[in-house]
């Protein structure tokens, strides 16, 4: 079972404007398409200080649209070194805890970014998040849309546990088995992404720190 965990949230402030950026389902999908590259290209812009993608990040992963506003508003003119810096960490350490559960590098990590399994979009890894949260666990829109990925999978893989204990423990009860593609997802979904470079991120973010 995957560790329980509240979705991450991230804090910025500038110039007496704060806003606070959430590791949800939403930030993650709308991030997953925010450059044509994915994932890998998002965080090379991002760990190269590209203004454009950075704010745009900062948007769509803002838990207030008006306080996203307020704070883009602030940095506009404002020197790089006053914002960039502590920009640049939030929102790669809101991409690794998107990608990987947690904030801690793996050392064993293959460098890969582009899918959560092997021969698996992200894209399509996350909307199967958003029907499992919809359709086999009946959570609102707007729920599935605020919980994080990791949430998400907790919460699915206790659902499946919850049917096959409920036909006596059996996992061939299971209406489709435990060989369905939504078991399947489950179980993989538990370890997001084993082929992503999060040692890679962590020298990235380690960089910023100096």
């Amino acid at each position: 079972m995957a560790p329980v965990r509240p979705c991450p949230e991230f804090a910025l402030d500038h110039a007496g404007n704060s806003v606070v950026l959430r590791a949800s389902l939403k930030a993650t999908v709308e991030l997953a398409y925010l450059t044509e590259g994915g994932f890998p290209e998002l965080i090379e812009q991002i760990a190269s200080g590209h203004l454009a993608t950075i704010r745009e990040a900062i948007r769509l992963s803002a838990t207030d649209p008006a306080q996203a506003r307020s704070y883009l508003a602030s940095i506009t003119d404002a020197p790089l070194a006053t914002f960039l810096p502590e920009a640049q960490r939030a929102l790669l350490d809101l991409i690794a805890s998107t990608l990987t559960g947690d904030d801690e590098p793996d050392q064993k990590a293959k460098p890969s970014a582009s899918t959560p399994v092997k021969g698996k979009p992200w894209q399509d890894h996350l909307g199967d998040l958003y029907r499992f949260g919809t359709g086999w666990l009946g959570w609102p829109p707007s729920e599935v849309w605020s919980a994080s990925p990791r949430e998400l999978t907790v919460a699915f893989q206790a659902h499946c546990e919850r049917l096959i204990a409920m036909n006596g423990g059996a996992e061939d009860d299971v209406p489709g088995g435990t060989d369905t593609e939504a078991q399947r997802q489950a179980n993989i979904a538990l370890d997001l992404d084993p082929e992503f470079d999060r040692a890679g991120l962590q020298r990235l973010k380690g960089m910023l720190r100096k």
